[in-house]
Order: C-alpha cells, then structure tokens, then sequence
C-alpha cells in the first residue's frame, strides 16, 4: 500500500473529518509537513476538503524567513491561500514550550477566521515515540505518558474590542502511524523539495537527544524497539479513554461550581481521592480553563496538591495567569486576563 491510500485509510477508518471540511494545514516546509500537504492536495477532489496552509516564524534562526518564503511559494504553486505570521518577542527560558503554544495559538487564528474546525499537522510515529519519552523524563500524568492522538481538542482565546470568547477546533495528526522512512521515501519518488531545520539536530533542546542519542541506543540494544513501543503507546491510548471516563465522572462530583475562568473543588470531595487521581483531575480542570495543558508540569501539580493537603490560604500563582486560592468549603483554581 502506497502512502496515499495508507493516509486515505486512516482517514476513513477514524473519521478523522468529513467530506466538504475546511482544513488549516500546518506547514513548516520540513519533509513531514511538505510530505502531509501534497497528499492532502492529491486527495482533495476525492474528498471535498477546502484547504489553506498556515506558517509560523518563531523568529528563532536566521534561516526562518526564508522557510517562510519557501512555505509561502509551495502554497502559492497547489493554488491554496497562506496565512503567516511571525513572533514578535523570544522568551528567555523554555523555548520549546513557549515555540509549541506559539504555533498553536496561531494555528488556532487562522482557523477562527477561516471557520474551521480542523488543524492538520504532520506529527509521525517517530514523532510519537519521542514525545512520549519526552513526557516520561519530565515526569507527566497518564495524559503524558499516553502520547498524542490522531485528534485532540484544543481551544484558544480570541480577544476584539468588545470582548473575549473561546473557540474550539480539533488538531489532527493523519501520519501518527507513518514512518519518517516511509515520508523520505515518498518525497524522493515525487521529486518533492523540502527545506532541512538545521535547529532539529541541537542537542541542547531535550528532544535532539532523545532522537538523536536515546532512541538510537535503543534501538541498538533491540532492533524493534520503534514498532513495539508504538504498540504499547496505541495500547495504552484505549485504556486511557476508559480511565479518562471515569475521571471526567468524578472531577464532576468534586467540584462546587465552575465558569469558563475558574472551577472551585470541595475539600470534603477531593481529600479522600488518591493521588493519581487528584493530579489527573487537576490537569483536566486546568485543561478545561486554559484550553490547553502546555508547560503544565509534574512540579506544578504538586504544588497544587501540597497547597490542598495543607490547606494552606491566601491567594497563589501557580502557574502563568493561573491562581490558587483555598477557601472556606473548598479550593479554586482560576485565570485571570
């Protein structure tokens, strides 16, 4: 099976989007994402999709405006229009996190103007892979460990002069089970050009060295580490959804009130829940604040956790414009603008 019909496939199977969706597609000009939007461009008639191609400069290398004019020169040739924007500050400290929310808070834009519901990007299993060992390292909860799915949630903030709401849109990962070989593959029988982000083999970002120095001694200790981990991860995904079931039931007995800004918890609820189960509900509640869990760590988590336990007062910021605040009856967690 060629990986058309392997894309087409997975498409279908997990429905993934709908015949006649508009779709923003994330593209960097990398082989995975120039790879993603010439399928999407082969298999567009087929399925009626309405496309645009969104490009994000985070500024960050000097070679980055010059993949934006590749990126805008590719859409310009499958006659697609470009949105582009580039950041307009760089952050002193953890520039992953703030390169990841970035991008998606703009991917997020793009597809509000657009009235869509659907931004695709060219994550892969290789991808998945090093996420997943990523998140171990860092010591994330169960949402961490399980990886990314073919479609997540998100929701962004969109703020005018009048007011502010939230819009929600899916991110969708159509290559979560292609191989970057099977990508390489494909760009060189279609004589594809692609630009390389030399910043993807600087061992000073973590996950240079997961996919450059871990996984290749992992790889070497058994040869089939790759496919079996991917296993386990799809594995894990299932059981993870039953479990996020029964999270969702108990976060809604456990909590007094909530609004888009802020949920409050009862103490006599949430106190007697193990651990686990505490860090998971306090990840979906700031999920469902935020939109989003970028950058919220273990360590935050169990601040939170310590704060509860000891029932400690006074208002606290936990996290960004994240606040904490034990009260009488319970705890609040809420952000402020």
């Amino acid at each position: 099976m060629n990986l058309t019909e392997k894309v087409k496939k997975v498409i279908l199977r997990e429905n993934l989007f709908s015949k006649g969706d508009k779709l923003v597609v994330a593209v960097s000009g990398g082989p995975d994402s120039v790879c993603l939007l010439d399928i999407l461009v082969r298999v567009q008639k087929e399925f009626n999709f309405d496309l645009v191609v969104a490009h994000f400069n985070h500024g960050l290398r000097k070679e980055a405006d010059t993949e934006a004019k590749f990126v805008k020169n590719l859409a310009k040739a499958y006659g697609l229009e470009f949105f582009y924007q580039k950041a307009k500050e760089k952050p002193k400290s953890n520039i992953e996190d703030w390169a990841r929310e970035q991008r998606y808070y703009f991917l997020g834009q793009v597809a509000f103007q657009n009235k869509a519901k659907y931004v695709v990007v060219a994550h892969t299993a290789d991808d998945q892979i090093e996420t997943v060992l990523m998140n171990a390292l860092r010591g994330s909860g169960l949402a961490g460990l399980v990886g990314m799915r073919l479609k997540s949630d998100f929701q962004i903030k969109i703020k005018n002069d009048i007011q502010e709401k939230k819009y929600q849109f899916f991110v969708v990962r159509p290559f979560l089970d292609v191989w970057r070989e099977e990508i390489e593959d494909y760009l060189f029988e279609n004589n594809l050009n692609y630009i390389i982000d030399k910043s993807n083999f600087d061992l000073r970002f973590t996950r240079n060295q997961i996919r450059h120095q871990l996984i290749p001694l992992l790889v070497k200790e058994n040869p089939n580490f790759k496919k079996l981990f991917l296993k386990k991860i799809k594995n894990y995904q299932k059981n993870y959804q039953n479990f996020l079931e029964k999270i969702e039931k108990i976060f809604e007995e456990t909590i007094l009130e909530k609004d888009s800004l802020k949920i409050k918890f009862s103490w006599e609820r949430f106190l007697p829940l193990s651990d686990f189960e505490k860090s998971e509900i306090i990840r979906l509640a700031i999920r469902k604040i935020k939109g989003n869990v970028f950058g919220f760590e273990r360590v935050h988590i169990e601040e939170i956790i310590e704060l509860v336990n000891k029932k400690i007062t006074g208002k606290k910021k936990i996290f960004k414009n994240l606040i904490f605040e034990n009260q009488k009856d319970g705890f609040l967690i809420s952000q402020i603008n």
